[in-house]
């Protein structure tokens, strides 16, 4: 099926006689865009037949929307008492992953900060070896010394046993993120323009050549929108 065979194929549950005053109005728009694609405006009398089009137009997509708005309503009304249907049988289910999602995650908070406790007294319990080793250093003890120094080493060297994820559980990944602390901060390359409320200022001014205001590194200008309004 082309592009055009799609345009005029009318939506399926309607009577005949609407199929048919569908399938019609779908034809007269196909013949309007194909009529335009080659149309030049070029001086006045070109204009004044492009505007003329113009208004063929809009009142064609008046006829359209009458015709098949009723249907388009209907399906949506349909969709949304389906959709929110879908949504009350599913909500159990999201209630559930929610409250699992934020159990497993404060259990891998909890074993992460276990493990940060670990290596923090490992390393404590380093330094505080290095520092006996030396203090038996400077009392002439070497022996000593070295009998600590070597307990420390093979501590450090002790590989440590990650306890493995049960099977079947859920794929655990972690993704860097950043929030802003102090948005004056912030280098240039880092800052997006507002803009929204910059065109919402350029649509407040009025006339050929208003008092504009001054913006650094902002121009406004007037542009050109043919309009359909008759």
């Amino acid at each position: 099926m082309n592009e055009n065979q799609e345009i005029i194929k009318p939506p399926a549950g309607l009577s005949k006689e609407k199929e048919q005053q569908i399938s019609a109005a779908a034809a007269r728009a196909i013949e309007i865009r194909d009529k335009s694609r080659s149309f030049l405006v070029q001086d006045e009398k070109t204009y004044q037949t492009a505007s003329n089009g113009l208004k063929k137009i809009k009142e064609m997509s008046k006829v359209i929307s009458e015709l098949i708005g009723p249907f388009v309503r209907d399906t949506y009304d349909s969709w949304k008492k389906a959709k929110a249907r879908e949504n009350t049988i599913m909500k159990p289910l999201g209630d559930a992953k929610e409250h699992l999602d934020g159990q497993i995650r404060r259990f891998l908070l909890k074993k992460e900060e276990e493990r940060r406790e670990k290596e923090e007294k490992e390393r404590r319990d380093r330094e505080e070896a290095m520092k006996k080793a030396l203090e038996a250093e400077n009392a002439g003890n070497h022996a000593e010394a070295e009998v600590i120094i070597e307990q420390a080493a093979i501590a450090e060297s002790t590989p440590t046993i990650t306890e493995a994820a049960p099977s079947g559980g859920p794929v655990i990944m972690k993704k860097w993120k950043a929030r802003i602390t102090n948005p004056r901060l912030l280098p240039r390359e880092y800052l997006i323009p507002n803009e929204a409320l910059i065109n919402s200022i350029a649509r407040g001014l009025k006339g050929n050549d208003p008092e504009r205001p001054e913006i650094p590194g902002v121009e406004f200008y007037q542009d050109i929108i043919p309009s359909s309004r008759f």
